[in-house]
């Protein structure tokens, strides 16, 4: 059966008017509070990022810990949605990150949980400015190296209260971390049971200087093993 031209041309103009990837969609509500990095939208044509926010691959992002906005703007030859955040306004709006890590930045964070697939942490600087806030991250198996999955346990490598050195992969929530490709990455600082601070005596070894038990660790080759004196 021969089909019109009109015919052929409809399906594709009704797939265009709908497409959503190119329209933009929008995750939040107004009056919702929002964390610093939090995806609010996909910016698209009817989509637009304002105040408070910023944009990353589409993505719309808060700039604060605040307050999201979203505002409908409607004209003869204009329909979109604005965007955006407020500080709230009262004297906790002081302690806010006025930086906040981008993709490919090296952080400093401090390790709240190990568990078998994944290190949850929290990241206390960002290009040497130390955050008025922690910002919530992950460190999975998959971001770690030269170690095996197969073969080890985080745990026994990492610990609650550790500092590492580790690169920002992507701004999701919580941030994604990756200590791979540079040995520069890992941990820089670790406790003991003792609650002492633990000496890096080997690539993956430390020992507490009180109890000379020595414990398997990540290492950052920014630390550099020391050699103890004999024990007496």
């Amino acid at each position: 059966m021969a089909v019109s031209p009109s015919q052929q041309e409809q399906p594709q103009k009704s797939f265009h008017k709908i497409s959503i990837p190119k329209a933009g969609k929008v995750f939040v509500y107004s009056g919702k509070s929002v964390a610093p990095g939090e995806v609010l939208a996909i910016c698209g044509a009817s989509v637009k990022g304002r105040a408070g926010v910023w944009t990353e691959n589409r993505r719309i992002r808060s700039a604060y810990l605040g307050t999201v906005t979203v505002q409908p703007r409607h004209n003869e030859n204009d329909h979109r949605i604005e965007i955006s955040v407020t500080r709230p306004k009262c004297p906790h709006a002081l302690h806010i990150n006025t930086t906040l890590p981008k993709s490919g930045d090296i952080v400093i964070a401090e390790v709240t949980a190990v568990d078998v697939l994944e290190v949850q942490c929290v990241i206390r600087t960002v290009a040497g400015e130390n955050l008025e806030e922690p910002i919530n991250a992950v460190l999975r198996m998959e971001h770690i190296e030269p170690l095996n999955p197969h073969l080890i346990e985080l745990e026994d490598y990492f610990a609650v209260r550790d500092l590492l050195l580790a690169r920002v992969v992507t701004l999701d929530s919580p941030v994604q971390l990756d200590v791979t490709g540079d040995a520069k990455l890992g941990v820089v600082m670790s406790w003991s049971a003792a609650d002492c601070l633990m000496v890096p005596i080997g690539p993956h070894e430390v020992i507490c200087p009180e109890t000379f038990r020595k414990s398997r660790k990540r290492l950052s080759t920014a630390v550099a093993p020391v050699t103890l004196p004999p024990r007496k």
